[in-house]
């Protein structure tokens, strides 16, 4: 435990051992939307039957029981991602692995911050072939 504390980062690369790939993309879009277009901005507008408080605890530490209520109702059979830990893998873990996972959730919600490598992303563009 002390490990992850010093070195985060190193501690997820260890017990995820995942080698670095890379994507050769083609086409790349790259850009920030400033101006929403008008038709969209509706999504944007408060909603008026979501309580003004809804999301004052959404920043409090997780329980043991929330996180094993979520792990267990996970569905089966979803692809596992770039981590490679699948749904199923996740139901079948004892409670050591799940508190690891708990320290992880509640050191990332104390600190407001999340491991940098999980701010990156590969977003692939897949044309539709025209009819």
């Amino acid at each position: 435990m002390e490990s992850f504390e010093s070195n985060k980062g190193h501690t997820i690369r260890s017990v995820l051992k995942q080698p670095f790939r890379k994507v050769i993309l083609d086409h790349l879009l790259m850009g920030v939307v400033c101006d929403v277009p008008e038709d969209w901005s509706r999504q944007y507008q408060p909603l008026e039957h979501v309580f003004d408080g809804a999301f004052f605890n959404v920043m409090d530490c997780v329980s043991f029981v929330e996180l094993f209520g979520v792990v267990s109702n996970l569905p089966d059979g979803k692809a596992a991602g770039l981590s490679g830990i699948s749904n199923e893998l996740w139901k079948h873990c004892d409670s050591s692995a799940l508190n690891m996972l708990l320290v992880l959730i509640n050191s990332c919600l104390s600190d407001e911050s999340i491991p940098g490598v999980w701010r990156e992303a590969w977003v692939l563009m897949i044309s539709k072939p025209y009819e």
